[in-house]
C-alpha cells in the first residue's frame, strides 16, 4: 500500500465526477471505486479511522429534498 504522509490512505470513491479527479494523489493513496451508500463492510477490516468526506455541495441535482443528496450528505 502506499503511504501519504506517513499513513496508509484508502480513499473509496465513485468517480462521479470522472476519474480524473484523484490524478494528484492517485500512486500516493490506495483508491477503490465504490460508493459510501453501498460499500463492502471488509473494507474497513483493520482500518482505525474514517474521514467521511462524501458530499455533493456542487451537484446540480443537490436540491436538499433530492434522495441521493440525502443519503450521501
Amino acid at each position: 500500500m502506499s503511504t501519504f504522509a506517513g499513513y496508509d490512505v484508502i480513499c473509496l470513491d465513485r468517480f462521479y465526477f470522472g476519474e480524473d479527479t484523484l490524478y494528484r494523489i492517485s500512486g500516493k493513496v490506495h483508491i477503490v471505486k465504490g460508493d459510501i451508500r453501498t460499500f463492502y463492510p471488509f473494507l474497513l477490516d483493520g482500518i482505525v479511522a474514517v474521514l467521511n468526506l462524501a458530499s455533493l455541495p456542487n451537484e446540480p441535482s443537490g436540491d436538499p429534498g433530492t434522495r441521493k443528496t440525502l443519503e450521501i450528505n
